[in-house]
């Protein structure tokens, strides 16, 4: 913001409209390509049997195989234009409390990635950050 703040000090009044035009589009721009700059990980859903029996059935696929391939088709779908967000996993329940993790959600399902790892831990119909603490929107 200073280097902004020095250019319409040296170029007055049409510096100033630029400026405030184009840095909300700046902004724009660094949220939209967060979803471009995350990297999956080719290891399986984290616990991908426990989670295609708890919530796999009940989105309608067959097996744990097609469960893990649409959270895979979701995120490929969706980075460009889902809510991302990213917090802490806060639950004694898992071996995840602790680590930071990436939310992306559309259309009343989220996929839950861990930020270091890239791993799929979670895919889901809901939109509940029950269990995230310091959850900050990203894009």
């Amino acid at each position: 913001a200073g280097a902004v703040v020095s250019f319409i000090i040296k170029h007055g009044d049409e510096a100033a409209e630029f400026a405030t035009k184009h840095t909300d589009d700046v902004a724009d721009a660094v949220k939209i390509s967060y979803g471009k700059s995350i990297d999956i990980s080719d290891k399986k859903m984290y616990q991908q049997g426990q989670h295609f029996n708890k919530h796999g059935r009940d989105m309608g696929y067959s097996g744990k195989k097609e469960d893990g391939q649409a959270a895979r088709d979701f995120f490929e779908q969706n980075k460009d234009t889902a809510e991302i967000y990213e917090g802490v996993w806060n639950s004694s329940r898992g071996g995840q409390s602790g680590q930071t993790q990436i939310i992306m959600r559309q259309g009343g399902i989220q996929l839950i990635i861990n930020k270091e790892t890239g791993q799929i831990i979670d895919f889901y119909e809901g939109t509940s950050l029950d269990g995230f603490i310091g959850i900050e929107r990203v894009q």
